[in-house]
């Protein structure tokens, strides 16, 4: 999606534009907008080469999961979230990072509003949910925690040419941002009420 410049004719539900809007006009201002930062959105992150393949320190995590301490630990969390009323697989979050939990905007406590019945119990049912979880997880996370405290200096050794690379290109990346300007000049046009509104 990066460096992408957009069509010229969009589906205007893509952009959520509403019948009387200009999809050519609002087109060309958003692409007037992005041209100058190479098409890019704002949410567009490019890491340094090499900066994803670290983040999972490969060789340690599979080294640290596979531990036999670290398996033990793990073998009682279905027993324990069960014991706390929750049905999950091993080691499994699906069921709940994503279960419709039926939350309806009109509930949000948004703009002063108190949040709804609903919204109150999904959020206490969620941070109960999330407490149990935390706390049927935190024994092989210690184990996990306690080998990864012993090894770790030893894979940042391994990995120094590696991490090296990764922080002089933020270091780059930081210097060139700090030259991009601040300010754009944008076509005139006629602002409208966002979707919704």
């Amino acid at each position: 999606m990066g460096n992408a410049r957009m069509p010229q004719e969009p589906l205007s539900e893509q952009w959520h534009l509403g019948p009387d809007d200009d999809v050519t006009a609002w087109v060309a201002a958003s692409n007037a907008c992005r041209e100058r930062y190479e098409l890019r959105e704002y949410h567009d992150a490019d890491p340094p080469v090499g900066a994803y393949d670290l983040v999972s320190l490969p060789g340690l995590k599979e080294r640290v999961e596979s531990h036999p301490v670290v398996v033990a630990a793990w073998l009682p969390f279905s027993s324990c979230m069960a014991a706390r009323g929750h049905a999950v697989a091993w080691q499994g979050r699906d069921d709940f990072l994503f279960r419709n939990w039926d939350l309806r905007p009109e509930e949000a406590p948004i703009d002063g509003r108190p949040a709804g019945p609903g919204w109150v119990l999904a959020e206490a049912e969620l941070k109960a949910l999330y407490t149990d979880d935390a706390e049927c997880r935190m024994p092989a996370h210690l184990a996990a925690m306690r080998l990864l405290s012993w090894w770790l200096d030893a894979w940042e050794t391994a990995h120094r040419e590696e991490l090296d690379r990764v922080r002089a290109d933020w270091e780059r990346r930081l210097a060139e941002a700090a030259r991009l300007p601040t300010e754009i000049a944008l076509p005139s046009f006629t602002p409208r009420p966002s979707p919704g509104a």
